[in-house]
Formats: C-alpha cells, sequence, structure tokens
C-alpha cells in the first residue's frame, strides 16, 4: 500500500541537477535541468546568453558575406560584435514573448520570462562555438573574412568543412534543446511543443521577411525606359 506524506503538497520537488552545474547539466540532462531553471532561477544568465549569442551572429556575418573585402576586419568587429549583441537581445526577447503568446493559444502555461529561460539555455551549443573561433582564425586567417585564399590552401577547405560539421552539430543540438525547454515550460506532449515551436517561427518569420524584400526592391536599381 503506497503512502503519502500529509506535507507532500508543500515538499521541494527533486530535480536532481547541480544548481553550481548547470552549464554542464544542460548538455546530458536537459530536462531536469530546464525544469529546474524554470522554477527557481528563470531569470539566471538569460541576458547575458542572449547578448554573447548575438555577438556570435554578428561575427558569423562578417564571414557569410566576406566583409572583410570591403572594410576593415578590426572596423567590422567593433560595429558587428555589440550590434549583434543589441540584435540579439531584442529578437530573443521577442521571440520569447511570441513562443509564450502562441503557447497559451494552445492551452500552455508559459509566460515570457519562463520561454526566455528555454531560449537562453538552449543556445548554449551555439555559445559553445565561440570556442572555435581562435582556432579558426589561426588555422585559416583572413580568409575566414574575406575572398583570400585560406592560409593553409592544402587543408584549408578540409578545416573550414570540419568546423562547420561541428557547429551544425552544435546548432542542431541546441534546437532539440528548444524543443526540450519548450516541452517543459508549457507542459506540453511533443506534438503540441513542435506545433508551439512551428507557430511561433511562421509569426517571427513573415514581417522579417517582408522587410528583407522591402530593403531588396529599395536597393535595386531602376531603369528608365
Amino acid at each position: 500500500m503506497e503512502h503519502h506524506s500529509p506535507f507532500e503538497e508543500f515538499e521541494e520537488p527533486e530535480y536532481n541537477v547541480d544548481p553550481n552545474k548547470l552549464w554542464l547539466s544542460i548538455w546530458y540532462r536537459p530536462k531536469p535541468t530546464f525544469e529546474y531553471i524554470l522554477a527557481k532561477e528563470p531569470t539566471k544568465y538569460v541576458n547575458l546568453l542572449f547578448i554573447i549569442n548575438g555577438g556570435i551572429l554578428g561575427i558569423d556575418q562578417i564571414s557569410a558575406w566576406m566583409l572583410g573585402d570591403r572594410y576593415s576586419l578590426f572596423m567590422l568587429f567593433l560595429i558587428a560584435i555589440p550590434l549583434g549583441a543589441l540584435v540579439g537581445l531584442v529578437f530573443n526577447y521577442l521571440n520569447a514573448w511570441v513562443v509564450s503568446a502562441t503557447g497559451k493559444w494552445l492551452g500552455g502555461t508559459a509566460d515570457a520570462e519562463q520561454c526566455r529561460a528555454v531560449m537562453a539555455w538552449s543556445i548554449i551549443p551555439t555559445v559553445a562555438t565561440l570556442f572555435f573561433l581562435l582556432p579558426k582564425i589561426i588555422l585559416l586567417g583572413d580568409g575566414l573574412f574575406t575572398s583570400n585564399d585560406w592560409k593553409n590552401p592544402e587543408y584549408g577547405d578540409t578545416i573550414w568543412y570540419t568546423f562547420n560539421t561541428l557547429e551544425t552539430l552544435l546548432g542542431i543540438w541546441g534546437f532539440v534543446l528548444l524543443l526540450i525547454g519548450i516541452k517543459a515550460a508549457q507542459k506540453f506532449g511533443w506534438g503540441m511543443t513542435i506545433l508551439n515551436w512551428f507557430l511561433s517561427a511562421i509569426i517571427i518569420a513573415i514581417p522579417i521577411m517582408i522587410i528583407v524584400f522591402m530593403i531588396t526592391i529599395s536597393m535595386t536599381p531602376s531603369f528608365d525606359l
């Protein structure tokens, strides 16, 4: 016969995670880690993680667009890192609000603060790619940010594809963490969790696509007949 404590509803749940090692447990015990964060420390490191993530994305844009061909790398880093950090902070706050709102349409329970916690801690794999930056610069040289040849032409492509594969795998794990976090925060099953993410992604993507389209049109030269 199962016995219940008369004080059971007042007892603290057991999360089985070390509060001092959340950076580690989020990798291999994401569910209890998210449960602990959501219940105990939903604001912990949230802004810091958003800012770091935004700075990384700013650096990625320099590389993706090879902006070093046209501008000083020093100036690019000086502008892209703080600008990316600001954009990352604003975008993730907005995204978290959208995830919370769409989740409530579906019967979820997470507020915007909890969704911010989920988004922040799920981007830790992306933040981890920062440790690749220095080795990439050392091994590939300024070819990482310009159209110049790699520093080691013989192995440059192999090195680049290796780092790119690792970053892609970390990105996939970050997405999995995001879904696990949404599921824990909203108290959803997997189907509703994926639907919550999909709806929020659509709502965020539509205005971005409109803005990009308008900018593209405005930059397209017109020809008089």
